[in-house]
C-alpha cells in the first residue's frame, strides 16, 4: 500500500546523545536544560527572538495557553467568543473551549481556504464587544498574511492568535500577537507530541510559562488559574534530533513537491490547493477536485492500494460536538469541503509512486 502519511521520527542512534544528556543532567521535566536549548534553536529557525518562544506539550495546549494570556487582560474577561474558521482540525475549537470561550465559526476565502478580515467584516459585522480573539488558521500550511491581520487588530482592537499548526516551514510572524505551531509526529518536523507558542514578548512569555505550570509564579504560589502544558526533556531530546536532520528532510521533501507539481500540471480539471508553493515543505499534498469526480478518484486509488483522505471532512460545524456553535453563513466552507482531496505525501515516496498516484487522477 502507498500510505497517505508515514511518521518519520529520528532513530534511536540519532536521539541517543540527547538521552545521555538527560541521564547526566538528571533533569526530566519542568523546563529543563534540553528544553531551554530547544527554545533557542526553534527561535533561530523561525527567525524571531528567543524571548518570544515557549515550547509546550502540544499545539492544542499552546493555543489554550495563548488564549488564557489574552483572557487575562481586564478588557477581555467578560467576553464570550473566539472567531475561527470551521474548516480546520478539531484541535482549534477544543483549545477555544478549554480557555472558557466559545468558538464562533466564520466562513473562509474559497481560493485560499483561510479566514480573512474582509470576510469577518462582511459576515459578522464590526461589533466585537463579545469577541475576545480571532483565530485565523493556516489551511494545509499555506501562508497567512500578517499585515492585513495587524491592520484589522489595530483598527478594531481585537486580539489575534493564529493556528499555524502545519507551518514549521511556512511560519508567518504576527509579532504583536500570538501563534501556535505543532510538533506532532505527523508534521514536517515532529517529536511525537509537542507544540510551540509564539508570544509578543518577554512579559507574555513569563506569563505563558506560569500558565503552563498550573499558574505558579516565582514564589510557587498559584496566582492565576493555569493548566499543565509542559514538555518533558524526553520529547525535547527527540525534537533536537529532528532539528539535526531537518536540512536533509527539507531537501527530500522539496524534491518530492517539485515532482508532484510537474505531474499535476498535466492533469485537466484538477489542481494543487492554492498556496502550496515550492519554496516551503508541505505536510500534505492537497488537491482541488470537481465534486462529481472525487468519489470515483478515491475508488480508483483504493483499488490500487493507494490511500487518500478528505482532510477535515465537512468542517467542525458538522461534528456533533460543535453543531450547536454559533456560525455565519458557511457557503465557501461547504463548497471547498466537497472539493478537497489529500493524496499520499511523505519523504519515503519515490518518483514511480508519484507517477502511479497521478495516473489515477486522469
Amino acid at each position: 500500500m502507498i500510505q497517505l502519511r508515514k511518521n518519520i521520527l529520528p532513530k534511536l542512534e540519532k536521539v541517543k546523545k540527547y538521552f545521555e544528556l538527560i541521564d547526566k543532567n538528571k533533569y526530566y521535566s519542568n523546563r529543563g536544560p534540553l528544553l531551554l536549548e530547544l527554545e533557542k534553536r526553534l527561535a533561530n529557525h523561525l527567525k524571531i527572538s528567543e524571548d518570544r518562544v515557549v515550547v509546550m506539550c502540544n499545539a492544542t495546549a499552546s493555543l489554550h495557553v495563548g488564549l488564557l494570556n489574552i483572557l487575562s487582560k481586564e478588557k477581555n474577561k467578560e467576553k464570550r467568543f473566539c472567531l475561527c474558521p470551521s474548516y480546520t482540525f478539531a484541535g482549534t475549537p477544543v483549545a477555544i473551549n478549554l480557555s472558557g470561550l466559545e468558538p464562533y465559526f466564520v466562513d473562509i476565502d474559497n481560493r485560499s481556504g483561510n479566514l480573512t478580515p474582509q470576510i469577518i467584516l462582511e459576515k459578522f459585522g464590526s461589533d466585537f464587544s463579545k469577541v475576545a480573539a480571532v483565530m485565523p488558521v493556516s489551511c494545509f500550511g499555506t501562508k497567512l498574511d500578517p499585515k492585513v491581520w495587524y491592520d484589522f487588530s489595530e483598527q478594531y482592537k481585537v486580539e489575534i492568535i493564529t493556528d499555524q499548526a502545519w507551518c514549521f516551514d511556512s511560519y508567518q510572524d504576527f509579532k504583536n500577537n500570538y501563534s501556535a505551531i505543532s510538533l506532532h509526529c505527523t508534521k514536517v518536523l515532529g517529536c511525537g507530541e509537542g507544540g510551540i507558542l509564539i508570544v509578543p514578548g518577554l512579559k507574555e512569555k513569563k506569563s505563558a510559562i506560569e500558565l503552563s505550570n498550573f499558574g505558579f509564579d516565582d514564589k510557587k504560589i498559584a496566582a492565576i488559574r493555569g493548566t499543565n502544558a509542559k514538555m518533558s526533556e524526553y520529547s525535547a531530546a527527540v525534537c533536537h534530533a529532528a532539528i539535526d536532520q531537518w536540512p536533509e528532510i527539507k531537501k527530500t521533501t522539496l524534491n518530492l513537491q517539485k515532482k508532484y507539481i510537474q505531474e499535476i500540471k498535466k492533469i485537466k480539471n484538477i489542481s494543487l490547493f492554492d498556496g502550496l508553493e515550492d519554496d516551503w515543505c508541505w505536510m500534505s499534498c492537497a488537491l482541488r477536485v470537481p465534486p462529481y469526480l472525487r468519489e470515483s478518484i478515491q475508488k480508483k486509488l483504493e483499488e490500487l492500494n493507494i490511500e487518500s483522505r478528505v482532510w477535515w471532512l465537512g468542517g467542525c460545524h458538522e461534528f456533533p460536538a460543535y453543531s450547536s456553535c454559533k456560525k455565519t453563513d458557511l457557503s465557501n466552507t461547504n463548497k471547498l469541503a466537497k472539493e478537497v482531496l489529500n493524496i499520499p505525501f511523505h519523504p519515503e515516496l519515490n518518483e514511480k509512486d508519484i507517477e502511479k498516484i497521478t495516473t489515477c487522477l486522469n
